[in-house]
């Protein structure tokens, strides 16, 4: 049934009327701001009294309230990560157990809407923006509430509520939509056996609120030399180009006009796809080469570096503070629980970018032709150097500390094959075993092409495990003469009792091929294949593992991992397997880190020697004081990271973490 609401809900504009409030919980808490972070408005609400005041005048009955009934719990969106830390700078203290905050209850009730695909999903700062998207309050609100919608003005005839015709209104629903959604969050999260979960991620929002007022600190003048080298080489770049690099229409008109070759827009990725399918530089129009090294080289330093300045909206803009600290927001919201990072992205740090003029010898490339042509150098072919390498050696620790850093081990490939039935010790490098399993060796081309043998068994692992390949086809189609040719020619692999949706599975080996050996012929497929399935024939119960989870995803239209997460199951059914494979693999490793963190954060309480800075993917960066000796600061960080798994089919699963310490993030010591 639904009911017709008449008028907006309404909001008391009286501070005196916070008295009638005391005594109930919980209460909606919100806060408006200005943008030198001092609090303006206060609201207070029980889901019917909605009341918005000014600061001022409310704050006397906020601090009545929270002495005569301290056991009063508040509920808001995003109140640990923001409200809370206001309130803290205004000295008034809520308890962590007493808050309820709804973006997290929300969140882990609707991971799915946290989902992000397509070509942004692949670009590097592709975390930068999302994954808050719908896990705003305005979409938990419209399903939970039949509140209208007051986030946005309405244009020249709206009268409010909203943030700019009445901010006190929007401030009094903003407090009033958490606590009527909260009773329908807590019986989901109840229903679905995840409530344990809660107090784990609100004690995380609290650490990585702490972390981000920290912040980690920068080597500056080291950034301004790489700022004044990253604006040479762009200018030496934009010289050779017979277009404006920046001009859109320069751009598509140049490569349409001289070589027929019909770009969709500016973008590097659609620049990168372009030199892919060209056959790579070696092949490609030498400008569209030249567009792609332009293109590359981005904002340089920064894009994680900018100096803080006011924007033409008086708010402050940039990352880096007067004292030499970037401040980067780290959070949860992902489909997969796995961390984000924003403001700036710090997970992939020019993950995807190498210098093409400077090898990772550190000698340029003309100095190669082959091999390394400086005396004493080893280095066999030129590689470009890895601008991550360079970004990273721009973090240090402030003075009087140092850095300690640790890394899971093969974190994902031991979760797969533990829960796969195989014990992996921890002394075990997967990725040299798969190598010796798949019988990969330097002087394949494959491997050249990779970098190493390793690497190359590092990439057939995580693509089998991710079930890279798979198409999903009606058993009709199987009967085409194509398929047929192609299963004949061992260039196609089919699994017909595995099937989703009605469609059997199958594996094209076509992305592997192309990485493998130039392109996706049916005898590199063939020979693609050959090598991904002496990792299956070796471990069969890796298949085994995907159909118990594919089949999970079918039946239940749900992917549950053991630690408990739930996350729904929905779309095209390839992506809905590829999606609940990566999630299964994931979730576990995510579950870990934040562990490990919370571990680390309680260390640095306790002892207040070692102060964790900054997730990454797998990874933990800490900062020691001088007075404590390496080893020890590598055996804390080590401990609270090799966290054992008491959960479900991952009982007794250990991921050994591998320490180091040194005076940045990029050149470290492992003695």
């Amino acid at each position: 049934m639904y009911r017709v609401l008449t008028s907006w809900p309404e909001v008391v504009r009286d501070a005196i009327a916070i008295q009638q409030l005391f005594g109930r919980s919980p209460i909606g808490l919100d806060l408006e701001w200005d943008k030198n972070g001092k609090p303006t408005i206060l609201g207070l609400s029980d889901g019917q009294l909605n009341i918005s005041v000014p600061w001022a005048e409310g704050v006397p009955y906020l601090q009545e309230l929270i002495q005569r009934h301290p056991h009063t719990i508040f509920t808001g969106h995003n109140v640990v990560g923001a409200d809370l830390q206001v309130l803290k700078e205004e000295h008034i203290v809520i308890p962590l157990a007493q808050v309820e905050d709804t973006i997290i209850r929300h969140w882990l009730s609707n991971m799915h809407l946290s989902k992000s695909s397509g070509k942004a999903a692949l670009e590097e700062d592709a975390g930068e923006k999302r994954g808050r998207g719908f896990n705003n309050l305005w979409t938990m609100a419209s399903l939970y509430t039949d509140l209208p919608h007051w986030k946005d003005c309405r244009g020249p005839f709206c009268e409010g509520p909203c943030p700019e015709h009445d901010p006190q209104g929007y401030n009094g629903l903003d407090a009033a939509a958490p606590v009527q959604c909260l009773p329908a969050l807590k019986r989901t999260m109840q229903l679905r056996g995840i409530e344990r979960l809660y107090p784990l991620h609100r004690e995380l929002a609290w650490v990585l609120a702490d972390m981000r007022e920290y912040g980690v600190y920068v080597d500056t003048p080291y950034i301004d030399q790489l700022r004044a080298d990253h604006e040479r080489d762009k200018e030496a770049l934009a010289v050779q180009l017979p277009f404006n690099p920046k001009s859109n229409p320069e751009v598509l008109r140049f490569f349409d006009e001289t070589y027929g070759l019909k770009l969709d827009d500016n973008q590097e990725e659609t620049i990168r796809d372009a030199v892919e399918d060209a056959g790579g530089e070696e092949f490609a129009p030498e400008e569209l080469a030249l567009l792609l090294e332009y293109k590359e080289l981005g904002n340089g330093p920064d894009r994680w570096f900018q100096p803080y300045y006011i924007g033409k909206d008086g708010y402050q803009k940039g990352f880096l503070d007067e004292k030499g600290f970037i401040h980067p927001h780290l959070s949860f919201f992902t489909s997969s629980a796995r961390m984000m990072c924003s403001s700036p992205n710090l997970q992939n740090v020019a993950k995807r970018r190498k210098s093409r003029r400077k090898c990772e010898c550190g000698h340029m490339k003309a100095e190669h032709s082959g091999k390394c042509m400086i005396v004493g150098c080893t280095c066999e072919k030129f590689r470009g150097e890895a601008i991550g390498k360079k970004i990273r050696r721009a973090f240090i620790a402030p003075p009087g500390w140092y850095i300690v850093r640790a890394d899971l081990s093969n974190a994902e490939n031991r979760v797969v094959l533990h829960l796969s039935g195989y014990e992996i010790g921890r002394d075990v490098d997967l990725h040299a075993w798969v190598r010796d399993i798949a019988g990969l060796t330097e002087d394949m081309e494959f491997c050249k092409i990779l970098g190493n043998a390793r690497e190359a068994a590092k990439s057939i692992q995580h693509a089998g495990n991710i079930l890279e390949g798979l198409q999903l086809k009606y058993p009709q189609e199987l009967r085409s003469p194509k398929i047929k040719a192609e299963i004949a020619a061992g260039a196609r692999v089919v699994y017909p009792e595995w099937t989703f949706e009605g469609r059997v599975v199958t594996f094209t080996g076509v992305n592997l091929a192309r990485r493998a050996f130039g392109d996706a012929s049916w005898a590199n497929r063939r020979a693609a294949l050959d090598i991904a399935n002496k990792y299956f024939g070796r471990f069969p119960g890796v298949r085994a593992f995907q159909q118990r989870v594919s089949k999970q995803a079918e039946t239940e239209h749900a992917v549950r991992p053991p630690n408990g997460y739930v996350t729904l199951s929905y779309g095209p059914p390839d992506d809905r397997m590829k999606a609940a494979q990566g999630i299964f693999q994931q979730q576990p490793v995510a579950h870990i880190t934040k562990l490990a963190l919370l571990n680390l954060h309680r260390r640095w309480r306790e002892t207040g020697k070692i102060r964790p800075v900054l997730q990454v993917h797998d990874e933990l960066i800490a900062y020691v004081r001088n007075d404590v000796d390496p080893q020890t600061a590598m055996g804390w960080i080590q401990q609270d990271m090799e966290v054992v798994n008491t959960d479900g089919d991952l009982k007794g699963l250990l991921i050994p973490a591998e320490p180091s310490w040194g005076p940045n993030w990029r050149d470290q010591n492992k003695k």
